[in-house]
């Protein structure tokens, strides 16, 4: 017969059976740990990565970049909204820095070529 006892317990200090093989994890120990369910920053990632393409801002863009990374580290349901706010945060911020130095520089010497081509040079009165 073997020596089985129905009122034996369960050893708590046993650990955690590892799912990927390579021995038991340490008791207590949650491989999740820090993961979390929801897609908050997900979403706050891709919404703000959308506002940096149409608003030429640099706040909204990093905002979205930072919080694509945050999302891709912490919510591994918000893996798809991650990437996107990263993508979207990162080319927003191209383009706000391209919108900064070239196009509104442009637009300020182009209000002021009529004024130098009608009266010779530019005075203020």
């Amino acid at each position: 017969m073997s020596n089985y006892d129905p009122n034996q317990g369960y050893d708590q200090n046993q650990g955690v059976q590892n799912p990927y093989g390579g021995g038991n994890a340490p008791a207590g120990y949650d491989p999740n740990a820090g993961k979390s369910d929801k897609r908050t920053f997900g979403l706050w990632s891709l919404w703000l990565g959308i506002a940096g393409m149409i608003i030429p801002v640099v706040l909204p863009s990093l905002a979205a970049l930072v919080l694509g990374i945050v999302s891709l580290v912490k919510e591994p349901k918000a893996k798809t909204l991650g990437i996107w706010g990263t993508v979207l945060g990162a080319l927003g911020l191209i383009w706000s820095l391209i919108f900064l130095t070239v196009v509104i520089p442009l637009i300020l010497i182009l209000a002021f070529v009529p004024a130098v081509v009608e009266y010779g040079t530019y005075t203020s009165y």
